[in-house]
């Protein structure tokens, strides 16, 4: 009798906050997913997942592509991600923003993988370009084109993965 009452008033469901775990798992997942698309692109090595040394940070993709060197960090944000304008004619200040909050920290992180690869690297004629990559959120309809804030290409998959096989300079031996 005590059962049928408890579960009479238990809730079949219940609802936990999410953990950090279970968001990194997602996030790591959304990452996979990107890297199944860039290995799939022809002419181009994508090495994914690498430390970077001193940090307990990592490098999602680094691709190395006819057009240059790419440092893809993956996103899985849900919203509708835009570029912003946030100062005034003389002090122009580009804000990515993404279902409503500034991300632009997403930016910033971007551009300090580059410098770590570039110093990596040490001076190469190839260019080293940032992408940002959300797999998931929504974009502005009819962009045919990646956002561009601060220079760093914000994109969806299939953008960055005709970005990386762009044609250049970069024969394909190099690659």
């Amino acid at each position: 009798m005590l059962g049928r009452v408890a579960s009479a008033v238990t809730p079949r469901a219940v609802v936990r906050p999410e953990t950090q775990s279970t968001r990194a798992w997602a996030e790591g997942a959304a990452g996979e997913r990107l890297g199944a698309v860039l290995d799939g692109c022809d002419g181009v090595v994508s090495l994914h997942d690498r430390r970077i040394p001193r940090s307990k940070a990592n490098i999602d993709h680094l691709v190395i592509g006819p057009s240059g060197i790419f440092v893809v960090d993956a996103k899985n944000y849900d919203g509708l991600v835009e570029k912003r304008q946030a100062g005034g004619w003389l002090r122009p200040d580009e804000r990515l923003v993404v279902a409503g909050r500034d991300r632009t920290k997403l930016i910033e992180g971007v551009v300090w993988q580059i410098n770590e690869v570039r110093t990596a690297l040490g001076p190469t004629a190839e260019p080293i370009r940032p992408i940002l990559c959300f797999v998931g959120p929504n974009w502005p309809r009819f962009l045919r084109r990646a956002l561009v804030v601060r220079g760093v290409s914000v994109v969806w998959a299939a953008r960055a993965a005709e970005i990386v096989s762009e044609p250049g300079p970069i024969g394909e031996e190099r690659v």
